[in-house]
């Protein structure tokens, strides 16, 4: 949903690079670029490699960077609404 590095702009990514499909029975997602298996997070680190964006030290937050598509909110903001709300039902 938007690039991992403020020096790569998300327009100059490749459309297949934008696109994975998650794999149930692997637990990592398949990149339509190269129909590898990837953590969210490895592929953060490919896209940039692929456009030579230095990845720096440290690992990327993937989920901070990838949404399911057609949605507008990261796959980590879902994930943080979710547990809110199922916190919240089971509060009495």
């Amino acid at each position: 949903m938007r690039s991992p590095k403020p020096e790569l702009d998300y327009k100059d990514i490749e459309e297949k690079a934008k696109l994975a499909t998650f794999q149930k029975t692997a637990q990592k997602f398949k990149w339509e670029l190269d129909e590898l298996s990837y953590s969210l997070s490895a592929l953060c680190k490919m896209i940039c490699e692929k456009n030579n964006v230095s990845v720096g030290s440290g690992a990327f937050p993937g989920p901070d960077f990838w949404a399911v598509e057609g949605e507008n909110k990261s796959l980590s903001e879902q994930a943080k609404e979710l547990l809110e709300t199922n916190v919240s039902s089971v509060v009495p």
